[in-house]
């Protein structure tokens, strides 16, 4: 493979894979009790970081378009994964500075005033998320490097150093020639000789 391709593309899978496992993973548990319940709720990283899951499909879905693609399209994908990348990294920042508080909020919204005296337990899930973010940052920094001069998918099935051959111009066969040619079923271009008229 082309230098560096392998790394970038076990980079984006990695970190792909980690960032969108641990938005899916608990975050923080939320216990609140009052004089008639006891509500539960348990806070994902998606909840309190949601481009998180975005750039873990995202980075994933980027292996794919590494190979398929070249040239510009590949440095755009890399623009792309850095960009929500990093926004997602800079959610999952600002939730694990204040996991207990961040989860408050986003459950404030459905028991109000409840939510502030709810005891919360704060697991390492949000860990596993920045892991994968910060592998993906630099899975897109390589092809965003280096990715321009790799070869896609299709380069397999060429053939290196020889020119598509191209139809003999001039007087030697005229355009109107290999389109009888076509006609009668026969592929003008697959020898270096110009097509004939059929004999009569």
């Amino acid at each position: 493979m082309a230098r560096g391709r392998s790394w970038a593309l076990v980079l984006l899978a990695v970190g792909g894979a980690l960032a969108a496992l641990g938005a899916s993973q608990p975050w923080v548990r939320l216990i609140a009790e009052d004089a008639l319940s006891v509500d539960e709720v348990v806070v994902t990283g998606a909840a309190l970081a949601p481009l998180t899951t975005a750039a873990g499909l995202v980075g994933l879905a980027a292996v794919v378009a590494v190979l398929a693609v070249r040239s510009w399209l590949r440095v755009f994908v890399a623009v792309v994964v850095l960009v929500l990348s990093g926004f997602a990294l800079g959610q999952v920042a600002t939730a694990a500075t204040d996991l207990s508080g961040a989860a408050r909020d986003w459950w404030r919204v459905e028991v109000a005033a409840l939510a502030d005296s709810a005891s919360a337990e704060t697991t390492a899930g949000w860990s596993v998320s920045a892991v994968g973010l910060l592998v993906l940052l630099a899975g897109a920094a390589v092809v965003l490097v280096y990715g321009r001069r790799w070869s896609g998918l299709s380069s397999r099935y060429e053939r290196p150093g020889v020119a598509p051959r191209r139809p003999r111009q001039g007087a030697e066969a005229s355009e109107a020639q290999y389109w009888q040619a076509l006609d009668r079923g026969e592929d003008p271009t697959a020898t270096d000789e110009p097509p004939h008229e059929p004999r009569r």
